[in-house]
């Protein structure tokens, strides 16, 4: 299967998304304005996806992968459990 071309700023995004439980641990009064900014962007994303379907699998793939670096999507998919290519749907979205 061939993977699909992300967009230019995919990396600049997985980066915030790796960044973000390490931002969040810090005091708000600590944090530069892009700090401030990467959370506030992140917070959207995590709040657009509170009302969709799957909700909490849609969110448990992203705290796998991302926030805790545990897992890759494959292995995030075997947890919820869902297919890979659901799994790399929602975390794309």
């Amino acid at each position: 299967m061939a993977t699909k071309k992300r967009p230019g700023w995919w990396n600049y995004v997985k980066k915030i998304l790796c960044e973000y439980p390490e931002l969040v641990k810090k005091n708000p009064k600590d944090l530069q304005e892009n700090e401030l900014r990467k959370i506030e962007a992140v917070n959207l994303a995590i709040a657009k996806n509170i009302n969709q379907p799957n909700a909490e699998e849609r969110i448990k793939i992203v705290t796998l992968v991302y926030f805790k670096k545990t897992h890759a999507i494959y292995g995030a998919a075997q947890t919820i459990p869902c297919h890979e290519n659901t799994a790399g749907y929602w975390q794309a979205e």
